[in-house]
């Protein structure tokens, strides 16, 4: 059976924050566990919104890179990190780029 880890999981994973957690993916066999893109692309944002960008990218992709990846486009997911954290340096109230309908 196939387990797709979600953005909570690999964090407390990464943060070592969860013991039983950690223990419960190093059982599992290669290829059982997958992330989805999606789930990239939320850690590819906490990544650029830290205080260590590089480091924690650096960190986050080679744990990601353990896992099979369901597509969203893994280029699209790291643009959106960092169009995200971006995004959220505009200060309320500020002039928003224009729409793309």
């Amino acid at each position: 059976m196939n387990w797709l880890l979600d953005t909570n999981a690999c964090i407390r994973y990464l943060n070592g924050r969860a013991p039983k957690l950690k223990q419960r993916i190093s059982a599992r066999q290669p290829g059982e566990l997958l992330v989805c893109s999606v789930v990239k692309a939320e850690m590819y944002y906490g990544s650029a919104r830290s205080s260590d960008p590089a480091r924690t990218l650096a960190t986050q992709r080679a744990f990601l890179s353990l896992f099979p990846s369901l597509v969203f486009d893994d280029a699209a997911s790291e643009a959106y990190g960092r169009i995200r954290a971006e995004l959220a340096r505009i200060p309320t109230g500020a002039p928003q780029p224009n729409k793309v309908l």
